[in-house]
């Protein structure tokens, strides 16, 4: 009976993960549909996703101060650093090491897992952005 106890504790977390997951896949899917491009995606992080970046928005101060993972401009050496920002101060491994909640880590998994797919996508990083005015 006790081994059967142990099974059934060390499987909830997992089963909350899951959960967090699919949860997480399927937010992360209809902002990146609503949002377009790499470029606008990384605009967008903070405000779609605070929990994530309450930490590293919070060290660098109140609104005005320009954010790392949002790009200075439209050219590929530009996207990239703010892509590798945002990569940074996403990473799972760094955000559970930091202490995070599992639900900032799942969350912050699949923004990653979006973020990445639209880096790939090097012909759609400004779609949209011009139809939504960003410069």
């Amino acid at each position: 009976a006790v081994a059967m106890s142990e099974t059934s504790d060390s499987a909830a977390p997992d089963e909350k993960r899951a959960l967090l997951q699919v949860a997480m896949q399927k937010r992360a899917k209809r902002w990146a549909a609503a949002r377009g491009g790499l470029v606008t995606l990384l605009t967008s992080l903070e405000e779609e996703w605070p929990h994530a970046f309450a930490v590293p928005a919070g060290q660098l101060g109140g609104a005005g101060v320009p954010r790392p993972w949002v790009p200075s401009g439209t050219t590929d050496r530009e996207v990239v650093r703010a892509y590798k920002r945002a990569s940074f101060f996403l990473h799972p491994d760094r955000l559970a090491a930091a202490g995070r909640d599992t639900s900032v880590v799942v969350e912050a998994e699949e923004v990653l897992k979006v973020l990445t797919e639209a880096h790939a996508d090097r012909s759609g990083w400004l779609t949209d952005a011009a139809r939504t005015g960003w410069k």
